[in-house]
């Protein structure tokens, strides 16, 4: 079951507009569910696209979050959520704390962090952090999965262009079966740098699906067209309405264009 709000707070947040607008990225749609008197905007996270006055990247749609030390959204809906699944997309420029999930006490049940070679999921209460290897400056995608009936926070993470099949998943133990999830933050909750994220998403068990790579017109095919989108966007012609960074560096060229192509020809599948 999918949490409340979750596709409310990404076309605000994430401008998941099918067709191009002038609609302006927003974060008003947080803030939902937080304790009274708590915010979901805290510091100055910006939403905003790449062709605005300040740049801001984003792997999916229109818009994407960039923040600051400290700037980061917040997310209050989960409800003592003994299962949680949450899914974003990081740019790994920041060395810091992308994301946090607290419990009713403010107390970090889950961490994904960077530190400027990995990306390191960790739980609540010490134990052997999990470290997956992460260029710098690529987009990743991070799917955590807490269970605290199980006992487990599970992860996957991919990006830099690889391949689907070269996702890295693990499994930490040793979560409590009294925790439970009550708020999460997004952005650059504690470290140094500028971090940026995108599509982010929370369901209670089933796990969101990875976004198409490359699927830069949002239609579920890797074909043509997908090329035709991303070489308006490299003109400065229009922006793509789904995912055109296919080789995930952050920037939209020619060679998202030579992968994408190569991705149609052999036939790839989107998720």
């Amino acid at each position: 079951m999918k949490m409340n709000r979750i596709a409310a707070v990404a076309a605000a947040l994430f401008g998941l507009a099918a067709a191009q607008t002038s609609m302006a990225c927003s974060l008003t749609a947080w803030g939902q569910g937080n304790p009274p008197g708590a915010t979901g905007v805290v510091g100055a996270p910006v939403a905003g696209e790449p062709d605005d006055a300040v740049a801001v990247k984003r792997y999916s749609g229109r818009c994407g979050l960039q923040a600051g030390t400290g700037a980061y959204v917040q997310d209050g809906l989960p409800t003592a959520e003994a299962t949680y699944n949450a899914q974003f997309y990081m740019f790994t420029s920041a060395n810091g704390t992308y994301f946090q999930a607290d419990d009713g006490a403010a107390a970090a049940q889950i961490r994904v962090s960077y530190d400027g070679a990995n990306i390191v999921i960790e739980r609540s209460a010490g134990g052997t952090p999990a470290s997956v290897v992460a260029a710098a400056n690529r987009w990743f995608r991070v799917l955590v999965k807490f269970n605290a009936t199980a006992g487990t926070l599970g992860y996957t993470v991919r990006g830099a262009g690889a391949a689907e099949a070269t996702a890295v998943t693990g499994s930490i133990t040793g979560v409590s079966n009294a925790a439970r999830i009550e708020t999460a933050k997004l952005g650059l909750v504690s470290g140094t740098g500028t971090a940026t994220v995108d599509a982010f998403e929370s369901r209670r068990t089933s796990d969101p699906a990875p976004l198409c790579r490359g699927d830069a017109n949002s239609d579920g095919i890797l074909n043509v067209q997908d090329r035709i989108v991303i070489t308006n966007e490299a003109l400065a012609t229009s922006l793509a309405a789904g995912q055109p960074d296919v080789n995930e560096d952050g920037i939209i060229n020619v060679q998202d264009r030579i992968v994408v192509t190569t991705r149609a020809l052999n036939l790839d599948v989107c998720p």
